[in-house]
Order: structure tokens, then sequence, then C-alpha cells
């Protein structure tokens, strides 16, 4: 008796691991999902022609415009830390010469799997009133 309840306790626990890496290899698996949302670092990464100062601001401004709750603004580090309601992200500022600086937006917990749309709203109110 004592035997069989050991099987059967066996035969159990391997049927639970089986399902659990099926499980885990549908869920965990981009490939396996209708929408992708992930987000390769360099999609995160732009260069614009204009000064550090002015590239700051205007991210500042377009946290604003799209209604992003600011967490946190060092200017002398030249970081800005957003959340967009449901992820935070960090925006750094680059200077790269006086008359070009470098943006990056990346989320603040490290984890790229997120749709490409807040990187692109921003950049692309950047590229609208850089001039």
């Amino acid at each position: 008796m004592e035997r069989a309840i050991k099987r059967l306790l066996l035969i159990l626990i391997v049927v639970l691991l089986a399902h659990a890496s099926v499980f885990s290899q549908e869920v965990g698996n981009p490939d396996n999902m209708l929408i992708k949302n992930h987000t390769e670092f360099f999609q995160c990464t732009k260069t614009f022609p204009i000064g550090i100062e002015k590239l700051f601001y205007l991210v500042l401004s377009a946290a604003n415009e799209y209604n992003y709750e600011l967490k946190e603004i060092q200017t002398k580090g030249g970081y800005i830390i957003f959340e967009t309601g449901y992820r935070k992200f960090l925006a750094s500022i680059i200077y790269v010469s006086s008359v070009k600086s470098m943006l990056k937006i990346t989320p603040y917990s490290n984890n790229y799997d997120f749709s490409p749309e807040v990187v692109n709203k921003v950049f692309g109110y950047i590229e609208k009133y850089q001039h």
C-alpha cells in the first residue's frame, strides 16, 4: 500500500511538472502571442540635431503633452523618470556636441516587453517641435 502511494505521488509530480513546462512555453514565448509587445534597445535611442538643454525641455514638454506623470527630474545628470500609467521610463539626455544630443528612453525596470508606442510618441513630438 505504501509503495502504491509513493508511485501515485511520483506520477502526479511528473504530470504536474510536464504540464507546468508546457504552460510556461506557451505563455512565455512571444512568438505564440497575437500581438508582439517587445521593443529592442536600438528603438529606444535617437540622436537629434539640437542642443542638450533644448532636448531636455522638449522631453519635459512631450511628457506634459501626453499626460505622463513626472516622478523625478535631474537637470545636472540629464535624466527624467516618468510613468505612463502602467510602466515607468527613464529618459536620459546625452551630450554629443554643442548642436547634437542623444535621447534614450528605456524602461525603468529594464524589461523591454512593452509596445514602442511611448518611445515613438516622444520622439515624434521632439521631431515636430525641434526647430
